[in-house]
């Protein structure tokens, strides 16, 4: 390779071989003078001559200021140049010499006009670069992290296989010439892997991580499953997907993992299904102690399935499944109400087929039109919504089309905003229910009891809305009327800061939820004295086998005794349902931690319903994942391969780097 030569020697005092210099611009540079430029350039980079005392002549024009700023971008540009060894060797060569090129241009006008007034801060800047070229030792350095086991090859392929989990893209996206391109201006010397590599990285990381969290799950003791089974309609294939749902000690936090996404080859019958339930909890080495409850939909063959698989009080149905059909029957049941629901559905559907009618709307109107579906969620409400925002352009388009269908009335328009003002509280709950970052279990009692009051103050004129109102309280007071009495539910709103006994209104199963308490205090306070006994010398411990059968008498004692008087409430327990309830946006688990020196017992028991979860909605979340991954494109892609993807896609930064 041939030696290039800059005026960037100027800047280098070199004092013992000023002809390098001298020849190079007399060259390259004849109009320059020789001796001008040489005098600022040598001065420039000492500390100890100022430039504002050089006998230099002024001229007029041109500002000196803004051509030594311009020399110092450029130089910083030429020094990134030469330390960016990652680029094409014919690409670099050609950018050096145009940096060069640049910074030449550039001094030849300096030197021909240099005020002394601005030579100063032109010295401080000149003086700030760094244009060592660096070592051999350091390119090969930076050349070597890019190698097969590099650690910039690594860390780029371990984001490379994190972006294509969480993202839901294809195993293929390292091949697209788009993803090529954009690579080779990023990082040219990494060697992008392929597809097969790609596949093999997934799996070899889903082994890594699926022990790492195994490992993690044995030392849970309490957490919530849930489940669902999707049917994949291109392939007609379909899959149990199952989740877990615990309390992360380390980060205070609700955390949930994808633990099953197992491919189904035979019947959906119950003994399958619990078949299917074990296999999967074998795999992942979860022990049925472990298991708070198990949340699914109202199926029979499911629900079958978890009563045989862990016992009739481990199963929790799905709350908004629930919520969900109280709002359909009456509105499917209803024929004034019917009639509604069709006329607006059909308009919805000829803007959503004509072509020309559509266009219309968006010229006068920015929204879109919302069409209900049948497996969607409130998806009547929303479409109503939408289709009142837009009722006015639609009318003024409906009425220039011969062939379209019939515009509401102003009657019908009028029962429609009643339709909506009823269900909109019904639409808030189901969102409230179906979150899948916080405590739910809690909320189920409070949130059922607020949506009763929200319906029944509100005032509706219609004899129609009138009655649809009815339907739906009566619907809300029969599906969730004994939730109280699910104990389950009753001692985790209890045990929230937020609501404790505000919300139970059943005076029997608070007495229960109190009960309970204090009888896992005392048990715990049992516990408690007996370890301490334990670990005291051998003659305690000697007389502690003789008096055990007293103690078990003690113990008995002191339950029934509770059993039958409830107002001996544990101090801490009386102490913690006085004090005024938290915020509703306060962070319960920020609670426990904090209180946990004052109400040691309670927060102890409390920790189990911290991980409660009300719907099966992390479940169906899966639903629309993997319909993203199995598209039509995709087709062959297997249940295991659906499982490593779905799994890692569940994980986030900070699981990804598990140790």
């Amino acid at each position: 390779m041939s030696s290039r030569k800059s005026v960037l020697w100027n800047f280098y005092d070199k004092s013992t071989d000023d002809d390098i210099c001298t020849n190079h611009i007399k060259r390259k540079h004849p109009s320059v003078n020789i001796d001008r430029m040489s005098k600022v350039a040598r001065n420039s980079m000492s500390s100890s001559i100022d430039l504002s005392e050089a006998n230099v002549d002024e001229p007029a024009e041109t500002d000196f200021a803004v051509l030594a700023n311009q020399i110092v971008d450029t130089a910083n540009k030429f020094q990134t140049t030469l330390q960016n060894v990652s680029r094409p060797q014919s690409s670099q060569s050609g950018e050096i010499g145009s940096e060069c090129s640049d910074i030449d241009s550039l001094l030849t006008k300096s030197t021909n006009s240099t005020p002394s007034s601005l030579a100063c801060s032109s010295t401080q800047s000149l003086n700030s670069l760094n244009l060592k070229q660096p070592k051999i030792y350091e390119s090969l350095s930076n050349i070597q992290v890019y190698e097969e086991r590099g650690s910039k090859t690594q860390a780029i392929t371990d984001a490379l296989i994190y972006m294509i989990a969480k993202d839901n893209m294809p195993l293929s996206t390292t091949e697209k010439p788009g993803f090529i391109y954009f690579m080779r201006k990023t990082a040219p010397l990494y060697k992008i892997p392929s597809r097969k590599v790609v596949t093999n990285l997934v799996k070899t990381k889903y082994q890594v991580l699926s022990t790492l969290v195994k490992s993690r799950l044995s030392n849970v003791e309490h957490m919530t499953i849930t489940a669902d089974i999707w049917t994949d309609i291109i392939n007609t294939t379909s899959f149990l997907y199952m989740t877990v749902h615990f309390l992360s000690m380390s980060k205070d936090s609700l955390d949930s993992v994808t633990i099953g996404v197992l491919e189904l080859a035979d019947s959906h019958n119950a003994n399958n299904i619990r078949e299917w339930f074990e296999q999967i909890l074998k795999e992942w080495g979860i022990q049925k102690h472990q298991v708070l409850t198990v949340v699914t939909d109202s199926g029979a063959n499911i629900l079958s399935a978890v009563k045989k698989a862990f016992g009739n009080d481990y199963h929790l149905p799905c709350f908004a499944h629930t919520l969900n059909l109280v709002t359909q029957r009456p509105l499917n049941e209803l024929p004034d109400i019917q009639i509604i629901i069709s006329k607006i559905k059909s308009i919805v559907t000829f803007f959503k087929q004509s072509v020309s009618a559509n266009d219309d709307l968006k010229k006068v109107c920015d929204l879109n039109l919302k069409q209900s579906v049948p497996t969607r969620w409130n998806s009547i409400y929303y479409m109503i919504d939408r289709f009142l925002l837009c009722s006015n352009h639609i009318a003024s388009i409906l009425i220039t089309i011969r062939q379209g269908p019939s515009m509401l009335s102003v009657d019908e328009i009028g029962i429609a905003k009643e339709i909506n003002l009823i269900l909109k509280p019904f639409e808030a709950a189901t969102k409230e229910l179906c979150g899948g970052n916080y405590i739910t279990g809690s909320k189920v009692i409070p949130l059922i009891h607020c949506l009763i009051k929200n319906c029944e103050k509100i005032i509706v004129n219609n004899p129609t809305v009138v009655q649809l109102k009815s339907a739906l309280l009566d619907n809300l007071k029969r599906q969730f009327g004994r939730m109280e009495e699910i104990e389950i539910l009753s001692m985790a709103t209890l045990l929230d800061p937020r609501f404790k006994t505000l919300h139970l209104n059943n005076s029997v199963a608070v007495s229960v939820a109190i009960r309970t308490i204090c009888l896992k205090i005392l048990d715990l306070k049992t516990n408690s004295s007996g370890s301490n006994k334990d670990s005291s010398d051998d003659d305690t411990e000697q007389a502690y086998n003789l008096w055990s059968f007293h103690n078990e008498l003690v113990s008995k004692k002191a339950l029934e005794n509770s059993e039958e008087n409830n107002e001996c409430m544990p101090t801490e327990l009386e102490h913690f349902l006085k004090q005024p309830t938290i915020p509703l946006h306060d962070d319960i688990f920020k609670f426990w931690k904090v209180h946990r020196i004052m109400y040691p017992h309670i927060a102890k028991i409390a920790e189990p319903y911290l991980s409660l979860v009300a719907t099966s909605v992390p479940s169906e979340r899966l639903f629309s994942k993997a319909g993203n991954i199995m598209t039509a494109k995709r087709n062959r892609l297997k249940g295991e391969k659906l499982q490593q993807l779905l799994f890692l896609n569940s994980l986030n930064v900070d699981d990804w780097h598990l140790k």
